[in-house]
């Protein structure tokens, strides 16, 4: 694949949302405390989520046209970016892992202590589930969702830091970067993505590989 060009350009903030353009250098803080201390490049692919199932899509992407239209966003497929983090907040997946698995572990063991001292977890019956004790149901309950936070660390794990909420050809709004971090950013004008989606368009597609052209167009999920 042909290495990209990056630039210090191409960062911006659009009120309490990060704006970065597919390439830019970051500076050397955090993008959500902005410190300085051991902060490294993190590399970070956004795009939109497709349904596999056609009827679902079908109505997905409708929906999405409309609201691209009603907003003026352009999606020209995944966005990558390397933005930095410093330590803490670089392990935010592994302490939420760590919460979900400690979750999972003391509802289950709670349950099997009920369990073994005789008490009954489910009452029989078909209705029985709604005899359930609270605290019973208070275990499910963080079983559950000790299971969703290690799920959200494995598949799909860069929104743990950053959701894109909007795209523009090359250019990408993020929400969950910090306010001190996005103040030392200039605001984005609808000129300086605009033009460049332009640009991008007419020159930059026309020296794409063909690798990049299937990551772009997001047939490579299979």
């Amino acid at each position: 694949m042909k290495k990209k060009q990056r630039s210090t350009s191409g960062l911006y903030r659009d009120g309490k949302l990060l704006v970065i353009r597919e390439g830019t250098r970051c500076p050397g803080r955090c993008a959500i405390c902005n410190k300085e201390d051991e902060v490294e490049l993190v590399d970070f692919t956004f795009a939109r989520e497709r349904q596999r199932y056609v009827e679902v899509a079908a109505v997905q992407s409708i929906a999405r046209a409309a609201s691209d239209l009603a907003t003026g966003a352009r999606y020209t497929g995944p966005v990558q970016a390397d933005l930095p983090l410093c330590a803490w907040h670089q392990g935010r997946r592994l302490r939420l892992f760590g919460i979900g698995a400690g979750m999972t572990v003391l509802g289950i063991a709670f349950v099997a202590i009920q369990r073994a001292m005789g008490a009954v977890i489910v009452p029989p019956g078909e209705l029985g589930f709604m005899d359930i004790a609270l605290y019973n149901w208070i275990a499910f309950a963080a079983v559950l969702t000790g299971v969703v936070f290690m799920l959200m660390c494995v598949f799909d794990s860069s929104k743990l830091w950053f959701k894109p909420t909007k795209y523009y050809g090359r250019f990408v709004w993020l929400a969950g970067a910090g306010p001190e971090f996005l103040a030392t950013l200039p605001a984005i004008q609808p000129q300086d993505y605009k033009a460049q989606g332009a640009l991008d368009a007419s020159v930059d597609e026309a020296n794409l590989s063909a690798e990049e052209l299937i990551r772009r167009a997001g047939l490579d999920d299979d």
